[in-house]
């Protein structure tokens, strides 16, 4: 099953510059500039609705929401807050009947929109109109893996309509696959969209330490553990190797955005970086989980112990430990490629 993004860029004043960066581009580097422009706001929040169409009731249910990410410690990964839906009384037998329906928010993990992609074409520009009056729009269609289809429960096209100036997106539209083969359409418009200073993402450096639990500058507390398949392993073992420790869950979406990401990295030869996954979940629901996505990602399981060593509070969670043993990066959320290939320790 293939999976369709549709992505357009809008602006009221459009600049010469911010023209010149879409025209001049191809339509993945334009991909990889929407991801780059999120990669680069240490804040931003956005305030809208998500809209869906129930056509055997003939009726619209539009759910209000905002969706923000912040410093890493209040909002490590984009957070949507969802509002009680305004819908008629036809509206509301119907969702009785149906046993309600929760509006999707896998969409909100903006930095991985060029991640897992097959192929992105350029459509013609459209023109979107907004609470700050029309925008022009230039359009991307991108293909995705199956695999991120799966995680996010995502299929057919999805269109994403993202600002020409800044490059955030403003709209989204998408099919949500339901169960058994049953299919929603939806709509999330971004109206407002305030940003914070452009940064490198936050990391929590030495004088954080006692504000985040973490150990960055020192030793990196030693562990034994046992992993999905049933090896022992300690990290003392790993002595003179770059070590990067995942914190994640099956549950979590934003984990399993990253888990290709953290198989490629860790398959790049002698001197790439061994890649350890994390969990206090038991080994039966993470070998299940490898299984079912046709992922090899290696985890450590029963970790509880180790999350309180390394002071997690929140998941997914990126620990990079040197050749020396000492912690030399902490991040919390979710890692983007670009990011985490910056996180590696040259030597």
């Amino acid at each position: 099953m293939r999976y369709s993004y549709r992505i357009a860029c809008s602006a009221t004043a459009l600049s010469l510059v911010s023209a010149a960066l879409f025209t001049n581009k191809s339509p993945r580097e334009l991909l990889n500039l929407v991801s780059e422009t999120y990669d680069g706001l240490p804040r931003y929040e956005a305030e809208g609705t998500e809209t869906t169409n129930l056509t055997d009731a003939g009726c619209t249910v539009m759910f209000p929401f905002k969706v923000k990410k912040g410093d890493t410690a209040t909002y490590p990964v984009p957070a949507v807050e969802f509002f009680k839906p305004s819908v008629s009384v036809e509206c509301n037998v119907r969702l009785a009947k149906i046993g309600g329906i929760s509006p999707p928010s896998a969409w909100a993990i903006f930095e991985a929109v060029n991640q897992g992609v097959e192929d992105v074409r350029e459509l013609p520009e459209q023109f979107l109109p907004l609470s700050d009056g029309k925008s022009r729009c230039s359009v991307l269609e991108v293909q995705y893996e199956t695999y991120y289809q799966k995680i996010g429960q995502f299929t057919g096209a999805v269109q994403y309509w993202v600002d020409r100036q800044s490059h955030l997106i403003r709209r989204i539209e998408f099919t949500q696959l339901v169960h058994l083969g049953e299919v929603r359409t939806w709509t999330t418009t971004f109206e407002k969209v305030s940003i914070g200073v452009r940064a490198s993402p936050p990391t929590i450096n030495r004088a954080d330490i006692s504000k985040y639990g973490t150990l960055v500058g020192q030793q990196a507390p030693n562990f034994k553990l046992m992993t999905s398949d049933g090896r022992s392993l300690e990290l003392a073992g790993f002595q003179g190797k770059v070590l990067l420790l995942d914190f994640w869950a099956t549950w979590c979406f934003a984990c399993a955005e990253e888990v290709p990401t953290l198989e490629k990295i860790q398959g790049n030869g002698e001197t790439a970086p061994i890649v350890l996954g994390i969990t206090a979940e038991t080994a039966a629901p993470v070998r299940d989980w490898l299984k079912e996505n046709d992922r090899s990602f290696r985890t450590l399981v029963n970790a509880q112990n180790t999350f309180d060593q390394f002071g997690v509070k929140s998941i997914p969670t990126l620990v990079v430990i040197d050749r020396r043993g000492i912690v030399v990066d902490y991040r919390v959320g979710f890692i983007s490629e670009l990011q985490l290939k910056k996180m590696i320790p040259r030597r």
